[in-house]
């Protein structure tokens, strides 16, 4: 309501305006005619002075509207650039999310494969049972089993702390540095295909470089090293 009475407004504003310009276009129209009819040489000075009154008055016009307009262009780039930055801090935090997210499902990925093998070993050993058998080699046997998983988590605790996994580290670094590198899976085959044997070295090196934010995604979403 209040946006279609400022509107009938500024029109009626508009309208008067209008009408002050017809006055005085007539006024003028009437001040030439009369100077035509008075003095021919009179009328063409004053027509000349008129012309040149209006050029000035135009371009006066036309610099006010220019420097208006660029000021509208600077607060428009403004604005653009505040949403970029705006968006920019979206895209951080989302890449940060991201990073976050993929080192806890590569450790929960370890983990499933380790507790599979447990429960593949653990089926295999319930398979075996005999009816025959005695609870306490039962027993025994799933005692050996626990055991040997955790002497599997020993040896990787061991291969964490062991030359190799450092070396290993070294080299997913120097692969990321001189490669444009935008998912895990591409450091993972990388390596897969150079090392088939050692992949498991490598997987808990990479691990270990995100976990730490050793490895972290760029602005460009491309992985960097820390340093």
């Amino acid at each position: 309501m209040n946006d279609d009475n400022t509107h009938e407004i500024n029109l009626i504003k508009l309208k008067i305006h209008f009408k002050y310009c017809i006055s005085f276009l007539i006024a003028i129209s009437c001040l030439v005619g009369g100077l035509a009819l008075f003095n021919q040489k009179t009328a063409i000075t004053g027509l000349s002075n008129a012309s040149l009154l209006l050029s000035i008055v135009l371009a006066i016009i036309a610099i006010l509207i220019t420097l208006w307009d660029v000021s509208g262009q600077k607060q428009n780039v403004y604005d653009m650039k505040k949403e970029i930055e705006k968006l920019k801090k979206i895209v951080d935090k989302s890449s940060s999310f991201s990073e976050e997210l993929e080192t806890g499902l590569t450790k929960i990925e370890g983990m499933n494969n380790e507790n599979l093998t447990l429960l593949s070993s653990l089926h295999e050993l319930m398979k075996g049972i005999k009816p025959d058998d005695k609870p306490e080699e039962f027993y025994e046997k799933v005692e050996e089993l626990l055991k040997n998983n955790f002497s599997h988590n020993e040896n990787l605790n061991n291969m964490r702390n062991s030359k190799e996994f450092s070396g290993a580290k070294n080299e997913i670094v120097a692969f990321v540095l001189s490669n444009s590198v935008h998912q895990t899976n591409e450091i993972k085959d990388y390596f897969k295909m150079k090392y088939p044997n050692h992949i498991i070295l490598y997987r808990e090196a990479l691990a270990e470089l995100l976990y730490k934010k050793e490895i972290i995604v760029g602005d460009n979403g491309e992985f960097e090293y820390r340093f």
